[in-house]
């Protein structure tokens, strides 16, 4: 499996593989995070997590093989 760089725009947000990886929530004491990935050619958010590692694991399963089920 190849290795795909995440390139940090500003705090919370990145790009990653034609998608735009967004913190929409950051609740600090329960330290809570939910991401979404917003496609940049259709400006949808198609996926969201509660990690960016999950987040991006989404990402690589729908575009390696086709499928995020989880």
């Amino acid at each position: 499996m190849e290795k795909y760089k995440c390139k940090r725009i500003g705090r919370g947000h990145y790009e990653y593989r034609g998608y735009e990886l967004i913190c929409i929530y950051d609740y600090e004491p329960d330290h809570c995070d939910i991401w979404e990935a917003v496609d940049l050619n259709t400006n949808c958010a198609d996926f969201h997590a509660s990690t960016k590692r999950h987040l991006k694991y989404l990402i690589d399963k729908w575009l390696d093989k086709g499928i995020a089920d989880e």
